[in-house]
């Protein structure tokens, strides 16, 4: 008899601790605080097993985030499990310090207006075909995509996704329906997913101008063309407008189109170009970077740093009070010092214990230097 309640007992303990591994929890955030940590950023509904806050780490079975606000989360990685749905509406935005996954079986929900920036890499894992990203998505490190995985829309969308590093599929994984890389990690990969347009694009050129640059690119025929849209990657982590260019329209001829920008922070930008069709359908045609030299250039050695170094300003530039900035790959300034410069070579040490990879500016009334990568160990 005593077997046997000991028998029952543990059944009833196991089922229990079932139970509760298994509950579903539904975190909405509320907007009274930014932090993913606080519990006051959410509201929780579901029975038995549910924290105040959202896991930071694996998102797991049952478990389902809505985030219609903004929300900070660092962490090493945010995995969102089989069985996990994260929603990011119109309003909503997240930032992470760290890397996000998708697994196999998991539900992301990516709304038109939502803003995601993430500082380390972003993963779909393979067979992962359960995502939707109709929002912006900024990522630090890579983009990785494994067998069989699929990022959507295929077709018309609003989704986006800047990546700094590369984007790395296995051939059989899409992102827009394209299976494209970008290997190129010098500068940011750039995929929509706003369907192709009948446009027949050949070229792009940029010419160095003594106050900016001159951006040019020809067309060997468009149908049902509307405009060009020019942008550049700046120093927010963003694209921002150069200039929209009314397009011929209709043309079976080459065609010739040309912007100068005299900004001369953008000297060594990346450029974008998008055409536009009367139907309000566009396709970005390509990205052109942009290597004009100036004498006026920033240099900073060693380079990788402990935070000693050696601050070289271009011979162009003049003496007053300039301030230089370290900027975190998200785009967060995380360190400023106002310094003078008297026309020699500064050294400045920045003690603040920051390792990894940073983006450092230097700038006065209305010059800026490009941003600068800089590691610091």
């Amino acid at each position: 008899m005593n077997q046997l309640k000991s028998l029952v007992m543990g059944l009833m303990i196991l089922f229990g601790v079932t139970s509760a591994m298994a509950a579903t929890c539904t975190y909405t955030t509320t907007g009274n605080s930014t932090n993913w940590n606080s519990a006051a950023a959410w509201t929780v509904t579901g029975g038995g097993g549910c924290g105040t806050v959202p896991p930071t780490t694996l998102v797991g079975t049952g478990v389902t985030i809505n985030i219609n606000h903004p929300i900070n989360l660092t962490t090493t990685t945010l995995d969102i499990k089989s069985g996990a749905t994260l929603n990011i509406n119109a309003g909503g935005g997240l930032t992470l310090t760290g890397n996000l996954t998708f697994s196999n079986g998991s539900t992301v929900n990516f709304g038109s207006g939502s803003n995601i920036s993430v500082s380390g890499n972003l993963t779909n894992n393979n067979n992962s075909t359960g995502i939707t990203i109709n929002g912006t998505v900024t990522v630090g490190g890579n983009l990785t995509a494994g067998q069989g995985s699929a990022i959507g829309p295929v077709d018309s969308g609003t989704g986006t996704i800047t990546v700094n590093g590369a984007i790395i599929t296995d051939g059989t994984a899409t992102i827009f329906g394209s299976y494209a890389d970008c290997p190129n990690t010098a500068d940011p990969c750039y995929t929509t997913s706003i369907s192709a347009l009948p446009v027949e694009f050949i070229s792009a050129s940029i010419e160095c101008l003594p106050d900016g640059v001159q951006i040019s690119w020809n067309t060997a025929s468009e149908h049902n063309s509307d405009y060009f849209k020019l942008e550049v990657f700046n120093d927010t982590y963003t694209w921002e407008m150069v200039a929209e260019v009314s397009a011929v329209g209709f043309s079976n001829q080459p065609t010739e189109y040309s912007v100068i920008d005299d900004n001369r922070i953008h000297r060594n930008g990346i450029f974008k170009l998008t055409q536009f069709d009367l139907d309000g359908q566009a396709k970005v045609l390509g990205e052109f970077k942009s290597e004009c030299e100036f004498e006026e250039d920033v240099k900073i050695y060693p380079n990788p740093s402990n935070g000693e170094v050696m601050l070289s300003l271009g011979k162009d530039l003049k003496i007053g009070q300039y301030l230089m900035e370290v900027i975190s790959l998200s785009g967060k300034l995380v360190y400023e010092m106002p310094f003078n410069y008297d026309g020699g070579n500064l050294y400045i040490n920045i003690e603040e214990g920051f390792k990894g990879l940073f983006f450092v500016r230097v700038s006065k009334d209305d010059y800026s230097s490009e941003l600068i990568k800089h590691s610091f160990y």
